[in-house]
């Protein structure tokens, strides 16, 4: 509950909140959206940049702005959501600042809910490439779930490395080849391309 002023019939018009919230690491965002509900409306602000304004007259606010109209039924629940570059979202603390505007100081209500919801990246893993004999050549496996990886092999691991020319095959959920067994060295990579 928050105090509407002293008058019933000349109410605050504008209604301010502030939340600290941390993060340890927002590297990990991939994306990030903020949903809001405002009756009237609002204008949203993170680390003291507005990212988000619903329901009221574009430039400048000030307490003395009026909501762009009044908010009932449905509306007064409705969840407005926008997404949010993952890049103003900081190491450690942030402040989230919202203000809240009616449309007429006689409004019999207020309502004011958000939230802020992030999808990770999803975590890369490295395949491994997998070295078994069979009969007079080796063979080479690695994850069908390794999207755009490339086998390449070289004489030496230092220089030369290039796309193998064996044929690929699948089974059981892994990309596999056969290269014939040789007293020469040969070198073996997977490389994301």
């Amino acid at each position: 509950t928050v105090s509407y002023g002293g008058v019933a019939t000349n109410k605050f018009i504008t209604t301010w909140f502030r939340h600290t919230f941390v993060v340890d690491d927002p590297s990990g965002f991939q994306s990030v959206t903020l949903g809001l509900i405002r009756d009237d409306g609002a204008a949203v602000f993170l680390n003291g940049r507005e990212v988000f304004r619903s329901n009221l007259p574009a430039g400048t606010l000030t307490p003395a702005t009026h909501a762009s109209a009044n908010v009932g039924g449905a509306d007064e629940t409705t969840v407005f959501e926008t997404d949010l570059d993952p890049a103003l979202i900081l190491r450690g603390t942030n402040v989230l600042a919202v203000e809240v505007h009616q449309d007429l100081p006689t409004s019999s209500d207020l309502r004011f809910a958000l939230q802020i919801s992030a999808l990770l990246r999803p975590t890369a893993t490295v395949p491994r490439l997998a070295f078994g004999a069979a009969a007079d050549r080796i063979r080479l496996a690695w994850p069908l779930t390794a999207v755009g990886y490339t086998l390449q092999e070289a004489d030496s691991p230092a220089t030369g490395w290039r796309g193998s020319d064996e044929a690929i095959g699948a089974e059981a959920g892994q990309n596999f080849t056969t290269v014939p067994a040789t007293n020469s060295a040969r070198f073996f990579r997977l490389i994301h391309l």
